[in-house]
């Protein structure tokens, strides 16, 4: 936080605390377009949206928070469906059948596989692709996800349920064990739904019993489960350091910055 001294205008002290996101922005940016071009444009009309608005931040959320906010919506009304995007249903349809799974643990310590997620993000639909970089790679909760694009909970939920499910479908092709795996009390495609809420440490214990049971006796929901602790990691990973915020283009929202200041 800075503070504001004698002599010190308000839109000094904003511009200040917004010079400090870019960063962060720049590469939140990057991670949801797949791109550094389209998002410097994110981010540049972020800063000219925030700049117009600034008098509606109230800080009952953190500058931060309410930045990706302003992006997220900019990119909403911007985003344009892929001819090369997964269709939620099949992949659902997919996770339902006990006999699939996917097994990528191993090809998760490899050094080209940011670039693979990356990849594979950009065959999510949006809001899928948002809700999970906004959870696995940014850390808001579900909640403070809900709060930031309008939307309930239980749609959040859903969405970073699926959205995990897609990404994960996306990086490897379907792998199916013969063996039939619907052991126990719950069912895969029960298990499979439990998963993320599992991750998130979010299941009553009664359920984290039931799932763990499941998982010691199945053959195909434990690769699942590594694999999405493993892909969780990777896309922490994606928004720290960096790597992904070249010096020329943080240098020009700078500049748009002081421009509109």
């Amino acid at each position: 936080m800075v503070s504001q001294g004698a002599g010190v205008s308000p839109l000094d002290v904003f511009g200040s605390q917004l010079g400090d996101t870019i960063d962060g922005l720049l590469r939140y940016a990057v991670t949801l377009t797949g791109n550094s071009s389209d998002a410097e444009d994110l981010v540049m009309e972020t800063v000219v949206r925030s700049l117009e608005k600034r008098d509606q931040f109230r800080q009952e959320s953190s500058l931060a928070t309410w930045l990706h906010s302003i992006l997220y919506h900019i990119a909403v009304d911007k985003v344009r469906s892929d001819s090369k995007e997964l269709s939620v249903d099949e992949v659902v349809g997919k996770w339902m059948n006990s006999e699939y799974s996917v097994d990528i643990e191993a090809d998760l310590i490899r050094k080209e596989t940011q670039m693979k997620v990356r990849e594979a993000l950009r065959r999510l639909p949006y809001n899928y692709r948002a809700a999970i970089i906004l959870h696995d790679a940014e850390g808001l909760s579900a909640r403070e996800i809900s709060q930031l694009c309008g939307a309930s909970l239980s749609t959040i939920k859903q969405r970073i349920l699926r959205g995990r499910m897609m990404l994960l479908t996306a990086l490897k092709s379907v792998d199916v064990s013969k063996l039939s795996t619907d052991t126990g009390s719950l069912s895969c495609w029960e298990s499979r739904q439990m998963i993320s809420d599992y991750l998130d440490d979010s299941l009553a214990q009664r359920q984290r019993n039931a799932l763990e049971q499941h998982l010691s006796s199945c053959t195909t929901c434990p690769p699942l489960y590594r694999s999405l602790v493993g892909l969780r990691r990777v896309l922490g990973d994606l928004c720290e350091g960096d790597d992904d915020v070249p010096s020329e283009i943080r240098d020009r929202v700078l500049a748009k910055l002081s421009i509109g200041g």
